[in-house]
């Protein structure tokens, strides 16, 4: 049986009814933390109501502004962000299936389930926050689920998941090697640094960029590593750029672009990384 504890967030849900009725669904499955965040609605009677005997998540749920805020107060845990398949270009995988390959030889302190507003679901970056995009498989014409409904499909088959894992384990993770959080500024400032431009949605190049360390679940101990690295490069290339100033020279030598957007540099063939000019 898995010692990792479940953890629903509820990413700014907009009836408190709804929060109520997830609530309850946490009640049936054995599961008692609620964090909410940037919530979009008062909690009320109506959420009370909705939660009828399952009102223990409910009262001791907490609200943080932003994920930030979370961020800040909680230890990390394994963050599975559930959205539909939806054509969005999303790497969206199989809920089931990821668990059980992430949970096959680790236990990790913290599991979270990650459900976003009820009308367009996760935004990308909240998305963003998270290690997988997951989903629960439908097989009717309306794959849509209410928040409720998503949050006891996806309980039920977290718990079945972890109670069913067999063979050999190694126990609750030691600290360093849980779930690190890796500050989006470090990686913002790095992806600046190389010359692109974040704002610019068409490229998304953080989103990516942050996908990919996300998708390895590192470690505290890892994102510890990687943050020195990340700095350290900020660091050079700021000296570099500002060198280059000094001796009165454009960023790429001619055109005064950033050195990440040269798209029409040529790229070199084998031969010539086979046998280097002298």
């Amino acid at each position: 049986m898995s010692g990792s504890r479940l953890r629903v967030i509820l990413v700014k849900s907009l009836y408190d009814s709804n929060v109520g009725a997830t609530s309850r669904a946490m009640a049936n499955m054995g599961v008692e933390e609620l964090v909410l965040i940037a919530p979009q609605c008062e909690i009320g009677e109506a959420a009370q109501k909705a939660a009828a005997t399952g009102q223990e998540a409910l009262r001791h749920r907490r609200t943080y502004a932003s994920w930030e805020d979370y961020n800040q107060a909680e230890p990390m845990g394994l963050r599975l962000a559930f959205t539909a398949r939806d054509g969005r270009g999303r790497d969206v995988r199989d809920f089931q299936e990821t668990l059980t390959s992430l949970t096959a030889d680790k236990e990790y302190p913290y599991i979270d389930l990650v459900f976003g507003p009820e009308n367009w679901g996760l935004a990308t970056e909240d998305m963003d926050q998270c290690h997988y995009g997951v989903s629960i498989p439908t097989y009717g014409p309306n794959p849509s689920l209410n928040l409720a409904q998503a949050s006891l499909l996806a309980l039920f088959i977290a718990q079945n998941v972890l109670k069913a894992t067999t063979g050999p384990r190694r126990g609750v993770l030691a600290l360093e090697d849980q779930p690190g959080h890796l500050p989006e500024a470090v990686v913002r400032s790095w992806v600046e640094t190389l010359g692109f431009n974040v704002e610019d949605r068409s490229v998304n190049v953080l989103s990516v960029i942050r996908r990919l360390f996300l998708h390895s679940v590192p470690t505290r101990k890892e994102v510890a590593s990687l943050q020195v690295v990340l700095q350290q490069s900020i660091r050079k290339m700021k000296e570099y750029h500002s060198m280059r100033e000094l001796l009165g020279l454009a960023k790429d030598g001619q055109s005064g672009r950033p050195l990440a957007d040269l798209t029409d540099l040529k790229t070199p063939r084998s031969t010539d990384l086979n046998h280097p000019q002298s």
